[in-house]
């Protein structure tokens, strides 16, 4: 995963719905150095973003849906 991967979504949101720091969620994106070693997600962590994107991805789709469907307001 790389910083560029991110750009479309608001990953400090992302972190809440993970109950994380956007902090937190950038040391390990970018593998800072934390407590003398590299950050990195671990395979739980990462299933757990994936879980959230997809969630993300069906919001998207629904709102998507609900834009497309709105009647055109008349002015």
């Amino acid at each position: 995963m790389k910083k560029q991967d991110f750009e479309i979504i608001n990953v400090a949101a992302l972190a809440r719905r993970l109950s994380r720091s956007r902090h937190w969620f950038y040391q390990r994106l970018n593998g800072n150095t934390v407590n003398g070693k590299p950050a990195a997600f671990t395979d739980s962590e990462r299933a757990s973003i994936a879980a959230e994107l997809q969630k993300i991805q069906a919001e998207i789709g629904a709102l998507s849906d609900t834009v497309a469907a709105a009647k055109k307001v008349e002015k």
